[in-house]
């Protein structure tokens, strides 16, 4: 199966999902992916790609063995934001998320500024008791992807890898 979507206006939210109705089940049975989508589909923002933010997704290790350990001493997964801009940036508003189709899965905390031309470390560990830059997932070393937004939901940039090697 496929979709194309015909050209949106800037700005517009599209929403979406598959739903797929069984013929041999009583009453046709339907399943939907994500299983959501009837009643809370996933969305995006058409946006102008042709601005690219001062904020990217600058490094990501997604098995961290003996690198570098966080606060509480564990050695954990991590992401670091960059700002390329000659200003401070307050991410207050800002997201980071393994999904696309959830790009506003763990909000930067209020407070959290990364200086200009400077980076900020995420530890991707899913603890965020261990502290204000624990994100509320973790990654997957066989490959995925990091997803950094805005308040709207814009996706100003994304990492996707593949496997990663340890450390």
């Amino acid at each position: 199966f496929g979709l194309s979507i015909p050209r949106q206006n800037l700005g517009t939210k599209i929403e979406y999902y598959v739903g797929a109705r069984s013929t041999l089940a009583q009453g046709g049975a339907i399943r939907f992916l994500p299983a959501t989508g009837g009643h809370v589909p996933p969305n995006y923002i058409i946006t102008d790609l042709t601005t690219p933010s001062p904020l990217v997704v600058n490094e990501v290790l997604a098995d961290n063995k003996s690198v570098d350990k966080d606060q509480a001493g564990d050695y954990d997964d991590w992401a670091e934001i960059h700002n390329t801009s000659n200003a401070p940036i307050a991410l207050a508003g800002y997201y980071l998320s393994d999904d696309i189709l959830n790009a506003k899965k763990w909000q930067f905390p209020a407070g959290t500024t990364i200086p200009a031309k400077g980076f900020v470390r995420v530890w991707l560990d899913n603890e965020p008791n261990e502290g204000k830059l624990h994100a509320t997932f973790s990654l997957d070393k066989d490959g995925e992807e990091v997803v950094l937004s805005d308040a709207s939901g814009r996706i100003l940039d994304i990492m996707v890898f593949g496997d990663q090697k340890e450390d």
